[in-house]
């Protein structure tokens, strides 16, 4: 069986956000942050909170730009609700 690979933002014990690498196999769902490369499956209890997945920005200069003003925007909004981030999205 083949694994896909979906990139994430977490909250890892709620913590401010950071990417991560989610790895699914089947049922199992298994996480790889920055900090630690051993992986976590997900499952209740696990200490690591799915906040949203990350998508591609475009390619094209004026996609990035509309992804870039989005970005910023959601920025803005979690910064208000309490959801702050420590990374940007990469290109």
């Amino acid at each position: 069986m083949n694994a896909a690979t979906e990139l994430w933002w977490v909250s890892v014990g709620g913590n401010p956000c950071e990417p991560a690498r989610m790895v699914i196999k089947g049922d199992n769902r298994t996480v790889f942050t920055v900090g630690c490369n051993d992986g976590t499956e997900i499952m209740d209890g696990c200490g690591i909170e799915l906040v949203e997945k990350i998508e591609r920005i475009p390619p094209t200069p004026a996609a990035k730009r509309k992804a870039e003003k989005a970005w910023l925007a959601k920025l803005a909004r979690d910064r208000r609700n309490g959801v702050p981030h420590r990374y940007r999205r990469f290109d």
